[in-house]
């Protein structure tokens, strides 16, 4: 998990709206999703001291702000949410690790208390990070259920041209060329000439 400016969350926590402008970066690798919780937590530090961070959860991932930067868990990799000690207000946010360099440590794990309501907000916290896996992972089943687009038809091929008729062939060498057909090639005939008149009798 890396550190990512403020601007590349969906919203930035109260308390540093004063110090920050937020923007919002159009990355196609980087999804806002809808606000689904919101409030002030504290995170054990692997030194066992309380932090205050801003947490919020959307659709989509869980960020805690630190000063002003954030650090971002995407809810694909959310494994589980267990119960701390009782009536502690404390819990834990199991992540699967995506780093290569931690083979020992296959998973992430975030020890958060809360500052108000105890147990019953605790377990607020925990049921709200398993339905929005749970809505998550329907949504994927959506996209991936969709029937692929049917083909577009190719388009009608033109008929081909007719082809000419075929040549006579040539004629035989020695042979004298056939006669033209009456009437193609040739004169008219003469008319025929008149009857004689007959003689005078002597």
């Amino acid at each position: 998990h890396t550190l990512r400016p403020v601007g590349m969350t969906l919203q930035p926590p109260p308390q540093l709206q004063n110090c920050i402008e937020p923007t919002r970066v159009a990355d196609s690798k980087v999804g806002f999703g809808k606000e689904l919780k919101a409030d002030s937590l504290q995170k054990k530090s692997h030194r066992g001291a309380w932090q205050k961070r801003h947490f919020v959860l959307d659709t989509r991932e869980l960020t805690y702000y630190k000063g002003h930067k954030a650090r971002v868990f995407q809810l694909d990799d959310f494994q589980d949410a267990l119960a701390g000690k009782p009536n502690s207000g404390e819990f834990f946010i199991v992540f699967s690790s995506k780093d290569r360099q931690s083979i020992a440590f296959p998973e992430k794990r975030l020890h958060l208390r809360v500052i108000n309501g105890g147990a019953e907000a605790a377990r607020e916290w925990a049921d709200a990070m398993a339905a929005a896996r749970r809505q998550r992972d329907l949504e994927r089943a959506a996209g991936m259920a969709k029937p692929p687009a049917a083909p577009t038809a190719p388009a009608a091929l033109a008929p081909p041209p007719i082809a000419p008729p075929p040549l006579a062939p040539p004629p035989m060498a020695g042979l004298p060329p056939p006669p033209p057909p009456p009437g193609v090639g040739c004169a008219p005939p003469p008319p025929p000439m008149p009857p004689k008149p007959p003689k005078p009798p002597p």
